[in-house]
């Protein structure tokens, strides 16, 4: 029988895998090991470096 606890479990388990997911996002994007992390750190003196100009 599927009844108010059940809900409860379920809306908390699947809180805590989406917490877990972007946290997993966050800390890879935070990670110099990470290729993305790389890219975005080449850009980012780029923009400064326009603004700066104009």
């Amino acid at each position: 029988m599927i009844n108010k606890h059940f809900f409860k479990t379920l809306l908390i388990f699947t809180g805590m895998i989406i917490l877990g997911l972007v946290g997993a996002l966050i800390a890879s994007y935070f990670d110099d090991s990470g290729e993305q992390s790389k890219i975005l750190n080449k850009a980012i003196p780029l923009i400064v470096d326009k603004k700066q100009a104009n």
